[in-house]
């Protein structure tokens, strides 16, 4: 990351470290009154891991997305 004293493990400073981030998406196709609908629900972050993309800033805690697309 950097060899300066606030990010250098060795002196103290942070130290990146390993995470696994799980996503869970779902979709399904339907219809209704000869309108062709898909429904998709994603699950991000779904253990709540606390970890940092790189920025000063944590990434974004467990969150979810409900969408319906129609097409006809």
């Amino acid at each position: 990351v950097s060899r300066s004293v606030d990010w250098n493990p060795l002196n103290g400073g942070l130290q990146g470290g390993d995470y696994l981030v799980f996503d869970l998406t779902l979709g399904y196709p339907w219809e209704l009154a000869g309108y062709k609908i898909k429904t998709n629900f994603g699950l991000y972050n779904v253990t709540d891991e606390v970890y940092f993309e790189g920025r000063n800033a944590l990434s974004p805690a467990r969150n979810w997305v409900l969408s319906n697309t129609l097409s006809f």
